[in-house]
């Protein structure tokens, strides 16, 4: 599969099926019409049809699927992340990260996390690390639990906190099957030994209550009703 904005536009029919309905046009949201652009690209490619990688490239590159993007449309905002590190713009990257953080969209918010941590781009700041990873991880962004407990462990961004440290670390191990992930396992387990039973005993607690809640974000579900209308 060739061009970067297929690879970002499947992404997030995967990440939308588990957004709740809502309207796609109501006071206060984005119109959505990026989203939708991108969708019937993507449709006419599922159907068969020659739909050569230029067409990408204008659409990203068109007056209203960038004023789609600064509405607060996340798919369209998403899909120019890609754009802008194709043109080797970090700058405008880390802009459209931004943008499509602040409008909700996890995976966003898990990248912009990510470069806090490290200072990629962004001054490292591990305040606004912890901020966008524990909206990502709230969302249930798995691939942000164990770099939250990190920081909760070691009181980078955040206050110390063992009990909050061990309910992300338990909560990656449970979910994150991948190679490699069995570490937050082994530190959930460091971690308890350094803890009293009842605080072992809340942390397990905490993450036995815990349920995803994502933010409103009615495109990545436009995007997902045209490409599969019967779901």
């Amino acid at each position: 599969m060739r061009g970067w904005w297929r690879v970002l536009g499947l992404t997030m029919v995967i990440a939308a099926t588990g957004v709740s309905d809502m309207p796609a046009a109501s006071v206060g949201i984005p119109n959505c019409d990026g989203a939708r652009m991108l969708a019937d690209l993507l449709a006419a490619q599922q159907r068969g049809d020659n739909v050569p990688d230029e067409r990408f490239a204008e659409l990203m590159a068109s007056p209203r699927f960038l004023a789609a993007a600064e509405s607060g449309d996340v798919v369209a905002a998403y899909e120019l992340v890609g754009r802008s590190i194709q043109k080797r713009d970090q700058i405008e990257a880390v802009r459209w990260l931004r943008q499509a953080a602040e409008h909700g969209h996890p995976d966003a918010q898990r990248e912009l996390g990510k470069r806090y941590m490290s200072g990629q781009v962004v001054p490292q700041d591990y305040v606004e690390a912890a901020r966008w990873y524990g909206r990502a991880a709230h969302q249930g962004n798995i691939e942000t639990f164990g770099a939250l407990a990190a920081l909760h462990s070691l009181g980078r961004g955040v206050p110390q906190d063992f009990v909050e440290a061990h309910k992300w670390y338990d909560l990656a191990a449970t979910h994150l099957d991948r190679p490699g992930f069995p570490l937050s396992a082994q530190d959930r387990d460091k971690l308890a030994a350094k803890m009293t039973p009842a605080q072992v005993a809340e942390a397990q607690r905490r993450a036995a209550a815990w349920r995803p809640v994502q933010e409103p974000s009615p495109c990545p579900e436009v995007l997902r009703r045209i490409l599969n209308p019967q779901n």
